[in-house]
């Protein structure tokens, strides 16, 4: 999982050549595992701040989720070189990503 999740962060400006299957699934896997761990730590980070009612680990709360926001976007990006690659790699031409913006029909293909 861990190779996967290297080769999708290393290859994050390639949109050229393909990505396996299993690289392209371990990655998404491990990727959905860690935004539900950070998710719940900066969730936890504000309930705190909330129920103490500090400004101090609000503070840190917003710190926290700024750069879990800037850090996304990278991610983002490199899920979608990833997901064109892995298109090519089943023989489907890259635009086919806009699919997913199809409702309902666009997750079945």
């Amino acid at each position: 999982m861990l190779s996967a999740v290297k080769k999708m962060i290393e290859n994050w400006k390639d949109f050229n050549g393909k990505t396996s299957r299993p690289d392209y699934w371990w990655a998404t896997l491990a990727v959905a595992i860690i935004e539900m761990l950070v998710g719940g730590i900066v969730g936890i980070i504000f309930a705190f701040a909330i129920g103490k009612e500090s400004a101090a680990l609000g503070i840190i709360g917003m710190i926290v989720a700024i750069a879990i926001s800037i850090l996304g976007v990278f991610v983002a990006i490199a899920g979608i070189s990833l997901t064109v690659r892995r298109l090519r790699d089943a023989g489907f031409p890259w635009w086919f990503i806009f699919a997913n913006f199809i409702p309902s029909i666009g997750q079945i293909a």
